[in-house]
């Protein structure tokens, strides 16, 4: 989703029909010279696909889509059903999305009485010989633009915001990030997966970007995250209240994450029922979460996580610009993470196609500020000469919008 949507509209064209059969991806490999051994993932935010499409972005579009990654050798979508707190698919289990703060993108709620997009890319993906994974945010579960009517909060949040974080003094919730040391929350969480693991998919992937920090006026650095249950569990091991004396803060960073891998364990085991992989999308920024760092630190124990089996695959720096750091920074971003190849996990770098910083275009004049080709095809080359096993492309709308189909082949 993104938050900073301007107002006008934007046409995504409709290619030619779609047929019936794609191009394998060895064909596509013998013509282009692709790299085999990196694995070519497309992040497909279909909220975004439907707010910036002048037309609706229906099964046929869908279909168009998935043909076009099949043609130029792609192999495997994350498709996400998380609109914030609400779901771009009709669940049982959490709020199906209505609407929210843009008439723009409640045309997803008129598709929502129509078909299952989800149902619908997976047969396309099906169709056409790629994977997909559902999508979904563990810690974003509220979003309510300013001065505008309606908003993205689950219901669930909205009954139980005492199960958001709060602050040190116990008065002001982070909206939309789960403590997940609530067995309400465990339970709750657990029963979506369930229910999308329902559907005939090929894994899943849990990110950890937010959108909390858009809906909140505070800015203080560490002021979220003193629920109960971690204000318990920190006296007793320590014998100290955090909240009237001072405290170790990596200590209590360390019992914030613990939850986190509880939950990661417990969908672990059913993903694992199941015959597929799991998937987890962290920073590579120490104890930081999209939109949550820094009023809300917790430890990601990926070396955990991969030591012990919890995730099948990491995708790092979910959420950061791996161009705001230098290429040296971006070199050592998988010896950092080494330890998860070692263990026999997958590694993969998600590269942000969106120009959020403002580097190549006047974001105030391009609704989808997008990184120009040639840096796009760069960094692509440079990525596939270092130890990971793919690249997340984030995202889809910017590969259909601006025609980025050879750019992110790497040519």
């Amino acid at each position: 989703m993104d938050v900073h949507a301007a107002s006008s509209g934007t046409s995504i064209g409709m290619e030619t029909p779609a047929r019936s059969v794609g191009v394998s991806r060895k064909e596509v490999n013998t013509v282009s010279g692709n790299d085999n051994d990196k694995e070519l993932i497309i992040n497909v935010d279909y909220y975004d696909l439907v707010y910036y499409s002048d037309e609706l972005y229906d099964k046929a579009r869908i279909d168009n889509f998935v043909r076009r990654c099949a043609e130029h050798g792609y192999d495997r979508l994350l498709w996400r059903l998380s609109v914030c707190g609400k779901s771009a698919y009709p669940t049982r289990v959490r709020t199906v999305f209505d609407a929210g703060p843009s008439e723009r993108g409640n045309r997803l709620a008129t598709i929502l009485k129509m078909f299952d997009p989800l149902e619908y890319a997976i047969s396309a993906c099906r169709k056409y010989g790629l994977k997909i994974y559902p999508w979904i945010t563990v810690l974003d579960d509220y979003y309510a633009e300013p001065g505008k009517a309606g908003n993205l909060a689950s219901e669930f949040v909205l009954r139980n915001p005492g199960f958001c974080w709060v602050s040190r003094d116990q008065k002001t919730p982070f909206m939309g990030v789960l403590c997940y040391e609530y067995p309400e929350v465990m339970e709750h969480r657990l029963a979506e997966m369930k229910e999308v693991l329902e559907y005939d998919i090929d894994g899943l992937y849990l990110c950890t970007r937010s959108h909390a920090k858009h809906s909140s006026p505070v800015r203080q650095e560490d002021y979220f995250g003193f629920n109960q249950p971690f204000v318990e569990k920190y006296k007793q091991r320590y014998g100290i209240d955090i909240l009237t004396q001072d405290y170790e803060k990596e200590k209590l960073y360390a019992i914030r994450g613990e939850s986190l891998t509880n939950f990661l364990s417990r969908v672990k085991k059913l993903t694992s029922s199941k015959g597929i992989p799991l998937s987890v999308g962290i920073m590579r920024t120490p104890y930081a979460c999209m939109n949550m760092y820094p009023m809300a630190k917790l430890e990601l124990n990926w070396r955990k996580w991969v030591d012990e089996g919890i995730v099948d695959e990491l995708i790092v720096c979910a959420g950061e610009d791996i161009l705001d750091h230098g290429e040296e920074w971006l070199r050592e971003v998988p010896a950092y993470f080494g330890r998860c190849r070692e263990m026999g996990r997958k590694l993969q770098i998600w590269f942000r196609l969106f120009d959020w910083s403002n580097k190549y275009c006047n974001r105030d004049e391009d609704e989808i500020p997008t990184k120009p080709a040639s840096v796009i095809s760069d960094t692509v080359n440079l990525l596939r000469t270092m130890p990971i096993d793919g690249i997340a492309f984030h995202e889809a709308l910017n590969i259909e919008a601006k025609g980025l189909w050879d750019a992110i082949l790497g040519r």
